[in-house]
């Protein structure tokens, strides 16, 4: 159950640092599923909503650019 947890962490790791920060997210959710206590992966979903957040009040202000 942990070496899954690991490897899922590890897999959302690169989906974050790829810039898919939604799937980062949703892997994530699978490794705190499979250990609640795994700190690192809610740690990266609160990294990941940032990043998202961000992105969103990017476009929003592009939009009104335009």
């Amino acid at each position: 159950r942990r070496s899954e947890a690991e490897r899922l962490y590890a897999e959302g790791l690169t989906l974050f640092s790829g810039g898919d920060f939604v799937g980062a997210v949703e892997t994530w959710n699978k490794v705190l599923a499979l250990d609640p206590r795994f700190t690192p992966a809610a740690e990266g979903i609160e990294s990941a909503q940032k990043q998202i957040d961000l992105q969103q009040r990017i476009r929003g202000s592009q939009s009104l650019e335009n």
